[in-house]
């Protein structure tokens, strides 16, 4: 991959000194230093989970946002023909893959060091966000990728589709995830109904995404940008902020930090939905994927099924 990753840079005004593999997730992400001391991050993605258009497209909106806004994002670098990512094969691997490069960003990722300013912030930034979405023109050549789904891959995962009980699925809890993908498809649906509402959004904003740079907070990862409406942009961070112990105030401290940009905050019992939403997404992801390990399955299953229950008493109680 190292090798595909070279391949990719001869595209690009630069000269190698240094690349180094940084880590693996869906993308793999290498750190390079040119020979003339510039750094930046080189992302090769992983094939079959977005089109070429799709990354073009995510690739035009951070340029527009490094241009039009003092946001700190990943600024994508050009080709010398002036293509915002290229595509790059390697022998011994089995497909070509989609490649960009961007900016170095100084900081440190927020991640689990977080507390009500940080999340007030973040709360900003994706207020900011959308407030250029609202006045973002896509070029003709843009993709058409809209999160309308209650289920990431479009469909309800294999393992919840098969019938009869075992450790992990049993009556209740399939019960329980089948209500929930249905409720949460039926308030998509009503989203999506105006299609002027959707704005090309983040779609993937948590404290892992967020780095502490010296004048605030820098917004990375733009990987899973499409279109969608805004309460859904907002419904994924506050999953991330409701399972966490002091989960409601930092809940409280993002929607206040959102609505100081935006004038107000989505319907808490939309929100609701929308936070368990972003629950089935991820199940469905770890079902399809395999990211834990069978042994831990059933405690993940467990907090997954108590998760639900809450929101799904929460959304009736609105």
């Amino acid at each position: 991959m190292a090798v595909l990753a070279r391949n990719a840079l001869a595209a690009y005004d630069v000269t190698i000194d240094r690349l180094t593999l940084l880590g693996r997730h869906q993308n793999l992400m290498f750190k390079l230093v040119t020979t003339d001391g510039r750094r930046y991050a080189v992302r090769v993605n992983l094939p079959g989970m977005r089109s070429e258009l799709d990354i073009a497209s995510e690739m035009t909106w951070l340029a527009a946002l490094e241009r039009d806004t003092d946001l700190v994002v990943p600024r994508p670098l050009p080709t010398r023909d002036g293509r915002l990512m290229t595509v790059a094969t390697a022998e011994g691997v089995p497909e070509p893959r989609a490649v960009a490069v961007f900016d170095w960003i100084d900081g440190r990722t927020v991640g689990d060091s977080l507390g009500r300013p940080v999340a007030r912030q973040m709360g900003e930034a994706l207020g900011r966000l959308q407030d250029h979405a609202d006045r973002f023109v896509p070029p003709a050549a843009f993709t058409d990728l809209r999160l309308d789904s209650a289920w990431v891959f479009g469909k309800e995962p294999r393992a919840l589709a098969e019938t009869g009980t075992d450790a992990l699925w049993t009556d209740q809890r399939r019960g329980l995830v089948r209500r929930a993908a249905a409720h949460t498809q039926a308030v998509i649906d009503a989203l999506h109904a105006d299609r002027s509402a959707l704005r090309f959004l983040h779609i993937d904003l948590h404290s892992g995404n967020v780095m502490r740079i010296p004048d605030g907070l820098a917004v990375l990862d733009f990987d899973d940008s499409q279109w969608a409406h805004p309460a859904q942009d907002v419904g994924i961070p506050l999953f991330y902020f409701w399972v966490r112990e002091n989960g409601e105030r930092l809940v409280a401290a993002f929607l206040e930090g959102y609505a100081s940009v935006r004038g107000n905050a989505p319907d808490r019992r939309l929100l609701h939905q929308l936070i368990a939403g972003r629950q089935l997404d991820l199940l469905a992801f770890i079902l399809d994927r395999g990211f834990i390990p069978a042994a831990e399955m059933p405690a993940y299953m467990e907090k997954v099924e108590r998760r639900l229950t809450v929101l799904e008493s929460l959304v009736e109680r609105g």
